[in-house]
């Protein structure tokens, strides 16, 4: 069997084959299709990934399993829900802003990966062969670990069975990797309530000012982890019946939505 990609959609390719009153497997996940027939898989992907990459869905998985299991890792989050952003709470009325200049970006590098290899969810040798791969395909691959795969089975154009397939440990992994990232720039926040402005998955804005720095340094040694730093043009808070953070950073203006519903203010008081 061999995988090809042609210029038509899953959806195309799946009623084509049901109209075809063909036998064919249909595998889907949040970010990719697979389908498979006999003789060809057609793989479908928001980007394109080279065929020579596609072993590599499949080693991670097996290397983070055995890493769990050699390594007897404790998944347990402490009860810490994966949180992925934080807004400082600035309370401003409907239709208020308040900008915040001075302002300075720090991510941390290859974060998902670098908190994997410190967890020991992959190995200082694997670490070193994934950070190395394209952005677009290292992010989908971290992902995959808590990927949840839908598989329906046709038989003559109709379909059989449907099954909902995806591995505990693996995605309870990934919410690991995603909580001590989480932990970190939490602690961070509140190590610089003053200067803390808002972060975003794996990056924390802040007033820039020589604490600011200071503590980056500290938890960056703490965790063994590395920053990359922006220097930013201005961030302005703005309450549109959410609140909104529009950060600047002189050639673009990115816009992060506060999303009520996952309670994602910060308050030390």
């Amino acid at each position: 069997m061999k995988t090809i990609w042609i210029n038509d959609t899953a959806y195309q390719r799946t009623n084509y084959l049901i109209r075809k009153g063909a036998n064919f497997v249909a595998q889907d996940t949040s970010s990719s299709q697979m389908i498979k027939t006999p003789k060809n898989a057609f793989l479908y992907s928001q980007k394109i990934i080279p065929r020579r990459y596609l072993y590599l869905f499949k080693e991670i998985k097996d290397h983070a399993s055995r890493q769990i299991e050699q390594r007897k890792i404790d998944l347990g989050t402490e009860g810490m829900k994966a949180r992925y952003f934080l807004f400082k709470n600035v309370n401003l009325a409907p239709g208020e802003c308040l900008e915040f200049q001075n302002v300075i970006q720090y991510d941390i590098n290859k974060a998902y990966y670098t908190i994997a290899r410190n967890l020991g969810i992959i190995s200082p040798e694997y670490y070193e062969n994934y950070i190395n791969l394209p952005k677009h395909l290292r992010l989908v691959l971290i992902g995959g670990l808590a990927t949840k795969k839908i598989i329906k089975n046709y038989e003559n154009g109709i379909l059989t069975t449907r099954e909902i397939k995806e591995d505990e440990n693996l995605r309870q992994a990934f919410i690991k990797i995603v909580v001590e990232t989480d932990k970190i720039l939490l602690s961070i926040a509140k190590a610089l309530n003053d200067e803390f402005l808002v972060y975003w998955v794996d990056g924390i804005t802040l007033i820039d000012t020589p604490k600011a720095k200071e503590v980056i340094e500290y938890y960056s040694a703490l965790n063994n982890i590395e920053f990359s730093i922006e220097k930013l043009k201005f961030v302005r808070f703005q309450n549109e019946e959410t609140l909104k953070a529009y950060i600047h950073n002189y050639k673009k203006e990115k816009v992060l939505i506060n999303r009520k519903e996952y309670n994602g203010h910060f308050n030390a008081n």
